[in-house]
Parts: structure tokens; C-alpha cells; sequence
């Protein structure tokens, strides 16, 4: 991706109607992401860091659906 130096994980789910990409990055010292949910016409994004790592889910979907999914993503256990 553009003005990234790390590879950022991004996984789409999709039942046919409705889509949701998933990204996963590394958070950076450059990293300032704005938090929480926002929304752009039909498309809902939820943004939040879990461990070193910044969560962000968009789709068409409502936005429960967003946060849930965000929400569920866990750290990898050592």
C-alpha cells in the first residue's frame, strides 16, 4: 500500500449481497488514526488497535455488524 512500510493484512468476507474488508497493520509511532466509528453513504467503518495493531472493518452493512466484527478480533496468544 501507498506510504506504508509494513504489509498490512486484508481479508474480504462476502455473502453475495454485502461485503466486508478487513485490514490489519502494525501500528507506527506515524500511525494517528481517528478512532471509533464513522460512515460515508452505505459504507460503515469501525477503527480501533488491539495490542500493537490498528482494526479497521468497512462494508455495507449496518454498524453493529462493523464494531462486532472489529470488536471480536483478538491478539495472538504466546
Amino acid at each position: 500500500m501507498p506510504n506504508k512500510t509494513q504489509p498490512i493484512f486484508h481479508q474480504v468476507l462476502s455473502d453475495g449481497l454485502a461485503s466486508i474488508s478487513i485490514f490489519i497493520e502494525p501500528q507506527t509511532a506515524q500511525t494517528k488514526p481517528v478512532l471509533g466509528a464513522s460512515h460515508q453513504g452505505a459504507v460503515n467503518t469501525y477503527i480501533h488497535t488491539v495490542s500493537d495493531h490498528l482494526i479497521t472493518v468497512m462494508g455495507e452493512v449496518p454498524m453493529p455488524t462493523v464494531q462486532q466484527i472489529a470488536q471480536s478480533i483478538k491478539a495472538p496468544t504466546k
